[in-house]
């Protein structure tokens, strides 16, 4: 690591900006209301990975149901709404928007581009719930490197 002032090598240079494994998506417009009575995916992101590396995989959501709130299960998975579950949280989706985060960390087994998706499924109510989004309060699903030492 450097000193302030101090000159960098190239070495630390890659290596920092190697941290960002690749863009964000940002959903800055509202997914259409729906039931989600199925497994739906809400966003997703592609970005490079390499073999043995951890990387967090991190989404910030907001949602809001319709008239009565909805018990919605929001999941992490790989490549499409059928993909390997990587981590949910159940939630009570209220008539006012509320925001949450949801992540995990994950070690790639390969090296290549990997496809991370946001889901969404209704487990009980009898409303539809909406995913919120605006430039000024994005969602946002996004990976990130641990690190060397993670």
């Amino acid at each position: 690591m450097a000193s302030p002032g101090s000159p960098v090598t190239a070495a630390e240079v890659n290596l920092a900006l190697q941290h960002n494994a690749g863009p964000s998506t940002l959903g800055t417009t509202d997914v259409t209301a729906q039931t989600y009575a199925s497994e739906t995916v809400v966003d997703s992101v592609t970005v490079p990975v390499v073999a043995g590396r951890k990387y967090r995989i991190a989404y910030v959501w907001h949602a809001q149901a319709s008239t009565t709130t909805n018990l919605l299960y929001v999941r992490i998975r790989e490549t499409n709404a059928s993909g390997a579950q990587l981590t949910y949280v159940q939630h009570q989706v209220p008539t006012t928007i509320d925001t949450r985060t949801t992540w995990v960390e994950w070690t790639a087994s390969s090296t290549g581009n990997q496809t991370f998706v946001a889901t969404a499924f209704r487990q009980s109510g009898s409303t539809n719930s909406q995913f919120r989004g605006a430039t000024s309060q994005p969602r946002a699903l996004s990976v990130s490197w641990l690190g060397a030492n993670a």
